[in-house]
């Protein structure tokens, strides 16, 4: 569940939370669960573990936000195009672990 902080569960069960980076202009920002949702169904479909996936969605897209130095009336495009770069930065020395 995306907000503030982002809540990685399972089964009715709070796995993880994810707060950090701590980027609260993207809380009004349109469609940023939808870009979690699209990193989630990439890295699953890339080998991912599920909960690693979405553990690692949820900071890549946290990352994105900074990267993009967001305000209210950022367009969610702006975030995108650092998509990239958050995945290098979350991404290295991830392992895969098959879902």
């Amino acid at each position: 569940m995306k907000g503030s902080p982002d809540y990685i569960a399972k089964d009715g069960e709070i796995l993880a939370t994810v707060n950090a980076p701590d980027v609260p202009a993207m809380e009004c920002i349109g469609g940023t669960g939808d870009t979690i949702t699209g990193l989630v169904s990439a890295l699953a479909c890339a080998g991912y573990d599920l909960v690693d996936a979405a553990l690692y969605a949820a900071r890549i897209n946290r990352v994105a936000g900074l990267l993009a130095h967001p305000t209210p009336a950022t367009h969610i495009a702006e975030i995108i195009r650092n998509i990239p770069a958050a995945m290098q930065q979350v991404l290295k020395g991830a392992e895969r672990v098959a879902a």
